[in-house]
């Protein structure tokens, strides 16, 4: 009994020209429409485009979708989203296996399984507001239902040759219909969504955008307050010849000549003062021979005869700049700084660990 229902969820229809054109010109279309996906509202993705290797689930079978699939979700860039659409893939497997069914089970254990997903990788902002969180299971789910009913709307009107051929030509033209009159009213719902959804995240960027600034200059008077007040503590420095061989060190408790004629040259504090032929301050590295601290380097160009002869550098922990912007009333709990090579140097523990390259997950 197990054996036959998996044989009969993994079933595929074989090749022929003419459904590879149609996993193609499908695929094409989910892998646009998801390429344009935007979130709804704001960690929730409207990936309508997963619909293509929905589609193709029903008509091709299950290695025809899972190809589809790969190719539609490729624009989508964070983990959640891909467990998303594969679970999505699942639960409509189940569901057109047997059909006689109660979809709303099928969308239960989709509720339950989404939810798992988004409390296991995203953020803990999120798992630990009850309400945010059942916002988001919602509508995760919603989306799958638009996406279900969609397919099963399309499977309906259009209806297979084979199938074709045993209809009467009443039920056939009355299919024809269906399907020239569902496709510019599919299009007209589609740029009315589009055009509301752009019109209320327009809105709310703009807010988005005076709360950043208003955020930035709260940052700059804290920096600025800092800098007054304290001096930078510098743990080691150094300064190096035209090369990027170190001539000179310092460190307390380590002897002048520890570090002498090793090479920085690979490092940013060496190669942008000697680019730009003025003071840097670096992004955050990693100590990699006395230390693995988090660092971040100010450096100045030397100049002999008016030529580029090495670099004075010292090196900074990065603690002594972050440990003065706590997070508190004044500065919202829920956001980062990252620098330039887009690491994190101040926010939340929950927004990742300092140091690490932050990417876009869902929040």
């Amino acid at each position: 009994m197990l054996t036959n229902f998996i044989i009969a969820l993994c079933k595929s229809k074989t090749f022929s020209s003419r459904r590879f054109w149609f996993f193609a010109s499908t695929t094409f279309l989910g892998f646009i429409a998801n390429s344009l996906a935007i979130n709804i509202p704001f960690v929730v993705p409207f990936v309508i485009g997963n619909i293509a290797f929905l589609i193709i689930l029903l008509r091709l079978g299950l290695l025809w979708s899972l190809l589809s699939l790969a190719i539609v979700c490729a624009p989508l860039n964070t983990d959640i989203v891909w467990y998303n659409s594969i679970l999505q893939l699942i639960c409509f497997m189940l569901f057109n296996f047997n059909q006689r069914k109660p979809w709303v089970r099928y969308m239960l254990l989709y509720s339950i399984a989404i939810g798992i997903i988004y409390y296991l990788f995203s953020y803990e902002v999120l798992t630990d507001s009850p309400a945010i969180f059942l916002s988001i299971v919602l509508l995760n789910c919603l989306i799958f239902l638009i996406c279900v009913k969609t397919v099963l709307m399309l499977d309906a009107i259009t209806v297979s040759p084979t199938k074709q051929k045993h209809l009467s030509l009443k039920l056939q033209l009355t299919h024809r219909i269906g399907l020239y009159s569902a496709v510019p009213t599919t299009i007209l719902i589609a740029f009315i969504l589009q055009g509301a959804t752009s019109l209320h995240l327009s809105s709310q960027l703009q807010f988005y955008d005076r709360e950043q600034d208003i955020f930035i200059s709260k940052i700059q008077r804290h920096v600025e307050r800092y800098i007054s007040n304290t001096e930078l503590v510098a743990i080691s420095a150094l300064v190096t010849n035209k090369n990027g061989a170190i001539a000179m060190f310092y460190k307390a408790d380590l002897p002048e000549n520890f570090m002498q004629n090793s090479s920085v040259a690979d490092r940013s504090y060496f190669m942008k003062p000697r680019e730009l032929n003025q003071s840097y301050v670096s992004e955050t590295f990693q100590g990699r021979t006395i230390g693995q601290d988090l660092l971040f380097a100010v450096s100045s160009p030397i100049y002999k005869d008016g030529m580029f002869d090495g670099v004075v550098e010292i090196s900074v922990d990065l603690n002594t700049l972050t440990n003065t912007l706590i997070a508190d009333d004044a500065l919202n709990a829920n956001r980062i700084l990252l620098d330039s090579g887009f690491k994190k140097i101040w926010g939340m523990d929950t927004l990742g660990e300092l140091g690490e390259v932050w990417t876009e997950r869902p929040l």
